[in-house]
C-alpha cells in the first residue's frame, strides 16, 4: 500500500518538474543560499520519508545533457519511486537521533529530472555524522536505481513565523555525487567548495558529537547488514555488535569457509570507520563460519574463524583442521581460499555463492 502511495505522489512531483511550478504554501526565497535545494512538503509516510516537489532547479547544473532527460514521464516515475523506496528505512538509530524531527528526511525530484535526498539536522553539529550516514544511502541508491547523479542536501537552519528559512540561520552541505560538495554557512556568511565528508568534521570541530555506544553499535550492523548481501549467513543473528566492556565487538557469521576474508574486510572496514567517530574504540572483530545442532547450537567441531583486533593481522582457527594460526594477515587469508576468487568477487557483488565440491 505504501508503494503505490508514494507512486501517485510521485507523479505530482513529476508534474512540478516537468513545468517547472512550484505548488508550495511554504516558499522560501533564501536567494544568497540558492545552491540548497528548496522543497515542499507533501506527505509524511511511516518511515520518516516525504516525496516532495523541488521549488529550485539544481545551480550546479552544467548544462550538459542528463541520462535521466531521455526517460518518458513514466519511467521516471518509477525510477524515483524506486529510489525513494531503496532509502526509506536505511538510517540507523544514529542519523534518526539527530534529524531535525518526523518529516526532516525528503526525497524530491529536481528540475533536472534527477533524485533529490535532502536532510534537516537539529544542530550544525550534527551535519558530518548526518553527511557520513547519508552519503553511503544516497550512493547506493543512486546506483541501485540507475541514476548518475542527484542532490544530496544536509542542513540545519531556522524559519520565521510564516514558514520561511532564515537564511542567516542556514548551514548547508550539498552534493551531487554524495562525496564532495559544497558547504555554505549563513551564520559565519562564508562557503567552502570541494567539501568532503571528512572536510565537514574538520570544519565543525569540537561542535561535532561522537556517536554513543549505542549509536555506534547500532550502525555499524545496519551498514554491515545492508551490503553484506552475498557475505553473511542468513540469519537475523547474523551480525552481533556489542558495545559492553568498554570497546566495540563485532561477531559476524558467514556461510562458507572462503568468504571468511571478504566479510572480515568488510566488516572492519565499516566498523572501523564508525568507531572512530565514536565514544568507543573498535575491539575485537570475529569473522566465522559454522553449522549448527539441531537444537540450533554451535557445533564447536565445525567451527572455522579468523578474529582481529587491528583489521590487518589476526588469529585463524580451524576446528575441522585442528589448526590455530597466530598474526596470519588478511592477505594471507585471501591467499588461503585462492581457488576461489571469482565466487569471492561475487559474493562481494551481493550474490549468493557456493563451491561446488
Amino acid at each position: 500500500m505504501k508503494k503505490k502511495f508514494i507512486t501517485v505522489i510521485l507523479a505530482a512531483v513529476l508534474i512540478a518538474a516537468l513545468t517547472g511550478c512550484d505548488n508550495s504554501s511554504e516558499k522560501n526565497d533564501n536567494t544568497s543560499l540558492s545552491d540548497v535545494s528548496t522543497v515542499s512538503q507533501v506527505s509524511t509516510p511511516a518511515a520518516a520519508q516525504t516525496v516532495t516537489t523541488a521549488a529550485e532547479s539544481d545551480a550546479a547544473a552544467t548544462g550538459t545533457e542528463k541520462a535521466t532527460t531521455a526517460l518518458t514521464d513514466d519511467e521516471l516515475r518509477d525510477k524515483l519511486t524506486e529510489f525513494s523506496t531503496y532509502v526509506t528505512g536505511k538510517f540507523s538509530k544514529a542519523a534518526l537521533n539527530r534529524i531535525y524531527d518526523e518529516n526532516a528526511i525528503t526525497v524530491s525530484v529536481n528540475l533536472e529530472r534527477e533524485p533529490s535526498l535532502l536532510i534537516r539536522v537539529r544542530e550544525a553539529g550534527d551535519i558530518p555524522n548526518a553527511a557520513f550516514e547519508a552519503s553511503g544511502i544516497f550512493r547506493e541508491a543512486l546506483a541501485a536505481t540507475g541514476f548518475t547523479s542527484g542532490i544530496l542536501s544536509v542542513s540545519v537552519y531556522e524559519k520565521n513565523d510564516d514558514g520561511r528559512i532564515i537564511d542567516e540561520t542556514m548551514i548547508a552541505w550539498r552534493s551531487n555525487d554524495g562525496l564532495t560538495g559544497k558547504l555554505v554557512d549563513g551564520v559565519k556568511s562564508k562557503s567552502v567548495e570541494d567539501c568532503t565528508v571528512d572536510g565537514l568534521y574538520g570544519y565543525f570541530g569540537d561542535a561535532v558529537k561522537p556517536f554513543t555506544a549505542e549509536e555506534a553499535a547500532d550502525f555499524i550492523k545496519v551498514r554491515i547488514n545492508k551490503k553484506s548481501e552475498g557475505l553473511l549467513y542468513e540469519s537475523e543473528d547474523s551480525v552481533l555488535v556489542s558495545a559492553a566492556g568498554g570497546s566495540i565487538a563485532v561477531m559476524v557469521r558467514t556461510y562458507e569457509e572462503f568468504l571468511i576474508p571478504a566479510a572480515a574486510e568488510y566488516s572492519c572496514e565499516v566498523a572501523a570507520a564508525i568507531a572512530e567517530k565514536s565514544e568507543l574504540p573498535l575491539g575485537r572483530v570475529v569473522v566465522n563460519v559454522y553449522e549448527n545442532d539441531e537444537n540450533g547450537g554451535i557445533l564447536q567441531e565445525t567451527m572455522i574463524g579468523w578474529t582481529t583486533l587491528d583489521g590487518m593481522a589476526g588469529t585463524y582457527n580451524s576446528k575441522p583442521e585442528g589448526i590455530e594460526k597466530a598474526e596470519m594477515t588478511l592477505n594471507e587469508l585471501y591467499a588461503k581460499y585462492d581457488g576461489c576468487a571469482e565466487l569471492i568477487e561475487q559474493a562481494k557483488n551481493n550474490r549468493r555463492v557456493h563451491r561446488d565440491n
